[in-house]
């Protein structure tokens, strides 16, 4: 048996994949979060074979979440659940340390389908990411330049492009003022830019916020 915590922010989200799985022979929900603080609340107590987590909860970043998942329990599979398109975060996401990325809208089937997948010990992720992934190995010159950046300096660029301010970034992360700083430069280098502003027009364009 399969045994999953779910952690969304919406009840009627919960209630439904617990509704979607319960079908299943060998899947059931048996634990829940409403946001990440619970969530790793329940994680220091206990132990579930995956969680499916949703991109967008209340009180925390969703990297700054993965990042303590891993801390906690390094080997538990994360399946993230959410409602933007699987190009738009799912490599980061990937990269962050996530076994898979599945767009709400996706077929019922998919969401079986990828927690099989991720609990046979691979990664599950959808068509439109697998041509991302694809076309960045034959085109990589071509990639977008937030794919130069590495997880906690993208975690960066998509905070700075809310209004963030450094030492607010810093309060956030729990990081020095002087480390969000040098975060800020090693961004700028990398993506070709001057300054706050165009890093917030790219991420805008790109829809990373």
């Amino acid at each position: 048996m399969i045994n999953i915590i779910t952690a969304d922010d919406h009840a009627l989200i919960r209630k439904g994949i617990k509704h979607i799985l319960s079908k299943t022979a060998d899947m059931r929900i048996i634990d829940e979060a409403e946001d990440g603080r619970q969530l790793l609340k329940k994680l220091r107590s206990a132990h579930y074979d995956l969680i499916l987590l949703d991109i967008t909860m209340p009180g925390m970043d969703i990297f700054e979440l993965v990042r303590e998942i891993k801390h906690l329990q390094p080997d538990l599979p994360i399946l993230v659940l959410s409602m933007l398109p699987e190009e738009q975060f799912g490599l980061q996401l990937l990269k962050a340390g996530v076994n898979g990325y599945l767009n709400k809208s996706s077929d019922l089937n998919n969401l079986v389908n990828a927690v099989q997948q991720i609990i046979s010990g691979q990664k599950y992720i959808g068509p439109a990411l697998a041509d991302k992934l694809a076309q960045a190995l034959l085109q990589k010159s071509d990639a977008p330049r937030h794919e130069l950046l590495s997880e906690r300096e993208f975690q960066v660029l998509c905070l700075i492009a809310k209004g963030i301010t450094v030492s607010e970034i810093a309060e956030q992360l729990f990081l020095s003022v002087k480390t969000i700083s040098t975060y800020r430069s090693r961004i700028l280098a990398k993506m070709d830019m001057d300054n706050s502003a165009q890093l917030t027009y790219y991420a805008i364009q790109n829809r990373l916020v």
